[in-house]
């Protein structure tokens, strides 16, 4: 399974945000870094489909993804930062509504939500209100949204942001559990996360891919956050 970007580029109002991107994806967890404004959320917009770039494409498995675009997001869940949830629907019926959108059929719903939710740890939270949930079990739920149609490719934005530090390790944990056989590319800009998580790394930089490296080779040779902090002049690592 391969997730390939070739020559990629996008501008917005004349201004270069992704320049000749070249990546390519193998089943793994991959840490998409960057500081504010380097392009990590253009470059996921177009590796969902969303965005069209000006120059270059996206391929799945050797094809545009623009040649079949439905049949690629059939292949790829996607988490955004700033999720948008229905907060009267309960854990359950909000996860009925999910299986509708992706066309599951409705005798296969309730053992898979069931399965899903046990998944992330929310199977006893199935019937509470979405608006009393605590943020790491939104964050719970945004995941279950993602898997349930068990895609390819699962794309994360910020997935911990917002968390306390026993809530981030538990989400850290969940991901690497769901993460087998599977693409997961993860933004962020917990450089800890990154650490602890990714197999490999994807620094952009001045629109640019700076560095795309094994983690390890951080973990044995430098610090990955002073590395980070070298590259980018010490700027402050935000995600936009």
């Amino acid at each position: 399974m391969n997730l390939q970007v070739f020559g990629l580029s996008k501008s917005f109002k004349g201004k270069k945000v992704l320049d000749n991107i070249n990546l390519s994806f193998t089943p793994g967890i991959y840490a998409l870094l960057g500081i504010n404004g380097a392009g990590k959320t253009t470059l996921i917009k177009c590796l969902i489909g969303v965005l069209k770039p000006d120059e270059g494409e996206v391929a799945f498995e050797g094809e545009d993804i623009t040649k079949n675009p439905r049949e690629y997001r059939c292949n790829i869940g996607y988490m955004a930062q700033y999720a948008t949830y229905y907060p009267v629907y309960t854990v359950y019926e909000f996860m009925q509504y999910i299986c509708a959108l992706n066309e599951i059929k409705k005798g296969q719903r309730d053992q898979l939500i069931r399965d899903v939710l046990k998944e992330v740890n929310l199977l006893d939270e199935k019937d509470k209100k979405i608006r009393n949930l605590s943020g790491g079990m939104r964050q719970r739920l945004g995941l279950a949204q993602v898997i349930i149609k068990d895609p390819d490719i699962i794309i994360l934005d910020e997935p911990t942001a917002g968390l306390d530090p026993n809530e981030r390790v538990r989400f850290r944990n969940l991901i690497k559990k769901i993460s087998e056989g599977k693409i997961v590319i993860v933004a962020t800009h917990h450089i800890d996360d990154a650490g602890r998580l990714a197999d490999q790394i994807v620094l952009l930089h001045d629109h640019c891919v700076y560095d795309t490296s094994d983690i390890n080779s951080h973990r044995e040779e430098v610090d990955l956050e002073e590395y980070f902090y070298a590259i980018t002049n010490g700027e402050v690592a935000d995600d936009y």
